[in-house]
């Protein structure tokens, strides 16, 4: 059984493998008259259409749990431009299409309405957007697709249990210069309960936020985050929850700095949650880099169904290799966690692409 399941991880990054570098090959033959580059997507209609999106292959072997192989993501972009001030993009996500423990499975749970917005440019400095859009808090989950990121594992302050991901409802952004560096100024109203018709599995029900980030210095910004919501009735608490985080992000040739903090008070029932991490990454040469992440959370978590209260420390420790710009290769080991459930230790390593 164990030289099956070890038959079939190598076969699957193999193809994954051979995809990226076939799509390289198809790319490098193609001359510049060509509708479709590698990681930019496909033309078909000009310059107003544009196919894309990419694709993500995990595995994991997780202490008391075994391994895992699997397909986790597999998105399609479509954006549209039919003006110079309108712009429309939706995200179609198979999310655990493939997996070694469960089989090929296109369900209702499987299939996502990631994002579907449109946007509207009022002017040089204003931007409207309504639709369904990822939840502007911190840094992670606004550029959470797998070939931007550093590692295959996300920040648990960043997941999905303590803010919906996502937003149904409408954004207003403005634009401002200050000492010469842009300041971007967000709001954001959400309805869920009545816009979103395809639902993630947590989702607001209603909700309220901000978000700020100023560029302080050109290789530094930082930002606020406010929100405050109500969730559709997910772990049995309606509470309503406020959110306040802060984060900043330094990065200098190749070396990136990058932290988020939050606060989630959720009523009596709910309960609160602190948590923070701190990600640091340094290049090594030949397109492969060094990152470290410390993580600390504490307060009433819900994960996976479960509610646990308590401290969690620990640490992810990885390389990662960028051959190509539109392809990362991740290889990372987390420990210390002290939790078998939230944040067991073990060995992550992922391909991904865009395409």
């Amino acid at each position: 059984m164990l030289n099956c399941l070890k038959l079939s991880i190598f076969m699957v990054l193999k193809f994954i493998v051979l995809f990226c570098y076939s799509l390289l090959a198809m790319a490098e033959q193609q001359s510049i008259e060509s509708n479709y580059h590698w990681g930019r997507g496909l033309k078909p209609a000009g310059n107003s259409l544009t196919l894309g999106g990419y694709a993500n292959a995990a595995y994991e072997n997780l202490d008391h749990q075994g391994n895992k192989v699997a397909i986790d993501d597999l998105s399609l972009f479509i954006t549209w431009n039919p003006s110079s001030r309108l712009h429309f993009f939706s995200e179609l996500e198979f999310e655990d299409a493939i997996s070694s423990n469960r089989g090929i499975r296109f369900s209702n749970q499987t299939f996502l309405v990631e994002r579907l917005y449109a946007d509207y440019l009022i002017n040089e400095t204003s931007k409207l957007r309504f639709g369904k859009f990822l939840t502007p808090v911190g840094i992670w989950n606004s550029i959470h697709a797998a070939p931007l990121v550093w590692t295959t594992t996300r920040p648990l302050i960043t997941e999905r249990s303590v803010f919906a991901a996502h937003t149904s409802g409408l954004m207003l952004s403005r634009d401002f210069i200050v000492n010469n560096h842009n300041l971007v100024v967000s709001v954001y109203a959400d309805d869920s309960q009545n816009l979103d018709l395809k639902k993630n599995r947590i989702v607001f029900k209603n909700a309220l936020g901000t978000r700020i980030n100023y560029e302080i210095i050109d290789h530094l910004q930082i930002g606020f985050s406010f929100l405050s919501f109500k969730n559709q009735a997910v772990f049995n608490h309606s509470d309503r929850n406020h959110l306040f985080g802060g984060d900043f992000l330094w990065k200098k040739k190749g070396f990136e700095l990058q932290s988020e903090f939050a606060y989630r008070h959720g009523g009596q029932r709910q309960g609160n949650e602190v948590g923070l991490y701190l990600q640091a990454v340094a290049p090594l040469g030949q397109h492969f880099s060094a990152v470290g992440r410390y993580e600390f959370l504490n307060g009433t978590h819900h994960r996976n169904n479960l509610t646990e209260t308590g401290s969690i420390n620990l640490g992810v420790a990885g390389i990662v290799w960028r051959p190509y710009t539109p392809l990362a290769i991740k290889t990372e080991y987390r420990f210390g966690g002290g939790d078998s459930i939230i944040a067991p230790d073990g060995f992550f390593m992922s391909i991904s692409t865009f395409f």
